[in-house]
């Protein structure tokens, strides 16, 4: 034991406290898994035993989780102010959040909020899905389809060399950008940073009929991955309706205040649901959350990607986006061009241009194009990308032939998990085109159409 502040406490007590300080609220498995224990009902046991002496000493309290017999365990004011003195962190001090950048606040802004113990559970889930994603042993190269495209020396469409009958077609899109600001550049880009809303809300002012508004940005947490940002809704499913709709105004607010300051935007706005729902109307919560997305963001739907996981997928999902485990486009080309598949193995190795990192576009003949796409799972981006490079193809060729030439064929290629039609509003609109939509498996090598969904759009969004 040793004498910390008048406190009488062990070094395990210390670093069970300082857990608690960075997390907030904690249950005793959680506060087992971040400190490394082994998942045992000896180390659960041991641990419980000492978060009780903390009790007893004023140092720490506990809530029940609702519809649970867990507790979710959370320092007092007592014991916030020793940890902050303890970590030597002044009243004036502005923490970033990510990295153990810590600031000061007050015990009853930082204290969690109360009356959302099983959504507040969800984010510190979260939260250690990244540290032992973090643990895992570096691969020595990390390459995606990207880097493929850079090894081929591919160039954006606009600019490449038309092949012989085929036109060079105009296009709006550009490669996509480093969106992060300086202050949250991460020099090691393997590492996958987080904050939680304490860090992540942000206050900011816009002009509304000339008036100055304040308002806050608030998201529940925030990821840093590659040096993008990733805004992380923890979506429970209770929030329907109204609540639902201010989300995303909220979200096109602060987009909108970004766009005008010319700051940079999220990469992607990520909704994480408990594992249940994966098994109950995921794709009905799916359906409701774009066809808000789009009928709210639709501006930047382009630039700013929607996407749902369930929490027990996060680390599928890190493993996506940092590039580890996804075999490049080029290995399954050649594999097909070796069974002599024309309809990809030909159509593939004749890429003309690179849209984005994820976007590519073929060609078969000077009317012919496919858009190649990664979707995985649930997420909007290159439904929209596709939708865009339709409408630029149909400008084009209303100026060269003076009418729209039915041409594109949408391919959405994936790894593990099969894409999944987004909002029937966008898919209603676009019927003749995304019916065409092939799913493309290039760890397979399997190709299929899918039934296109018979949904029909409600259009209770429109009081927007």
């Amino acid at each position: 034991m040793v004498n910390v502040l008048g406190y009488q406490l062990s070094p395990k007590m210390i670093k069970t406290l300082d857990f608690l300080y960075t997390h907030r609220a904690v249950t005793i498995e959680q506060i087992t898994r971040g400190l490394g224990y082994k998942q045992t009902y000896s180390s659960y046991k041991n641990l419980y035993n000492l978060v009780v002496k903390l009790k007893d000493v004023k140092l720490v309290d506990s809530d029940d989780i609702k519809h649970s017999s867990k507790h979710i365990y959370y320092l007092t004011k007592e014991g916030h102010e020793l940890m902050t003195r303890y970590k030597n962190i002044p009243s004036t001090k502005i923490g970033m959040g990510f990295n153990n950048d810590l600031g000061y606040f007050p015990y009853d802004l930082y204290k969690y909020p109360q009356k959302q113990t099983s959504h507040f559970s969800l984010i510190v889930e979260l939260s250690l899905h990244v540290r032992e994603f973090n643990r895992l042993p570096r691969l020595k190269k990390i390459t995606n389809i990207r880097s493929l495209v850079q090894k081929r020396r591919m160039t954006n469409i606009r600019s490449i060399k038309p092949e012989k009958n085929i036109k060079r077609i105009p296009s709006k899109y550009k490669p996509s950008q480093n969106i992060h600001s300086k202050a949250l550049k991460n020099k090691d880009v393997h590492q996958i940073l987080f904050r939680d809303n304490l860090y992540a809300s942000q206050e900011f002012i816009t002009q509304e009929k000339n008036k100055s508004i304040k308002l806050r940005y608030r998201p529940d947490a925030e990821l840093l991955i590659n040096n993008k940002l990733y805004a992380i809704e923890i979506d429970r499913t209770t929030e329907r309706g109204r609540g639902l709709i201010d989300k995303f105004i909220g979200y096109r607010r602060y987009f909108d205040y970004l766009k005008q300051n010319r700051n940079p935007l999220p990469l992607e706005i990520v909704f994480i649901t408990e594992d249940r729902d994966k098994d109950y109307g995921l794709n009905i919560r799916w359906e409701t959350l774009t066809n808000m997305f789009f009928k709210i963001l639709g501006e930047y739907s382009t630039k700013v990607n929607l996407r749902l996981i369930t929490i027990n997928e996060t680390k599928k999902f890190l493993l996506r986006e940092t590039g580890k485990g996804l075999k490049q486009l080029k290995g399954a080309v050649d594999s097909l061009a070796a069974k002599n598949d024309f309809i990809f193995g030909d159509t593939i190795r004749r890429l003309i241009g690179e849209v984005t990192g994820d976007s590519y576009i073929a060609s078969r003949d000077q009317y012919h194009f496919y858009y190649f796409g990664k979707v995985q799972g649930y997420e909007t981006i290159n439904w929209i990308n596709a939708l865009q490079f339709k409408r630029d193809i149909d400008h084009y060729n209303i100026k060269e032939h003076g009418s729209v030439i039915d041409n594109i064929v949408p391919v959405f290629f994936y790894v593990d998990d099969k894409p999944q039609w987004v909002g029937s509003e966008i898919l209603s609109k676009n019927r003749k085109m995304f019916e065409r939509s092939i799913f493309f498996n290039i760890r397979t090598l399997n190709y299929y159409q899918d039934t296109f969904p018979a949904r029909k759009y409600n259009n209770s969004l429109d009081m927007m």
